[in-house]
């Protein structure tokens, strides 16, 4: 890596792309999904949004008015960390390549909604997506 002030700013809005499939076509044509890194003004804003979540949660907490010894209200943590998690990924996903609608010949649009749907279809995808995005290496050209 670079380390001069150009390069810093640079690498900070490098984007990833992260394949997570081919078709069976001759090019083999990739399928994924293109991300930005921890340096990326998306992945800071994603990070406030999950800090937001984390002190509504601990504010209940301090009411009393959570029991985590219940299994209704360890599954409101364990549901805020899902959601943590896809914040993190929905913030930091800005585009994809490959993915089809219903009839497998038009690109399918890429909206959060579609992202969503993607990732509750192939929920494992988020980890991938995740482990892209926490490697620095993706982002640090030369």
């Amino acid at each position: 890596m670079k380390f001069s002030l150009g390069e810093i700013e640079k690498s900070a809005q490098e984007t990833c792309e992260v394949v997570v499939g081919h078709y069976d076509d001759d090019a083999k044509t990739p399928v994924g999904f293109t991300v930005v890194g921890t340096g990326s003004k998306e992945y800071a804003q994603a990070d406030r949004d999950i800090q937001i979540l984390n002190i509504k949660e601990a504010a209940l907490r301090k009411t009393g008015r959570l029991d985590l010894t219940t299994d209704k209200d360890a599954a409101m943590i364990a549901d805020g960390a899902e959601k943590r998690r896809l914040l993190q990924i929905e913030g930091c996903v800005v585009g994809w390549f490959g993915f089809t609608d219903s009839d497998g010949q038009t690109a399918l649009e890429f909206t959060p909604d579609n992202l969503r749907r993607v990732l509750k279809a192939r929920p494992h995808w988020g980890n991938l997506i995740l482990m892209a995005i926490e490697d620095e290496r993706n982002f640090s050209k030369g």
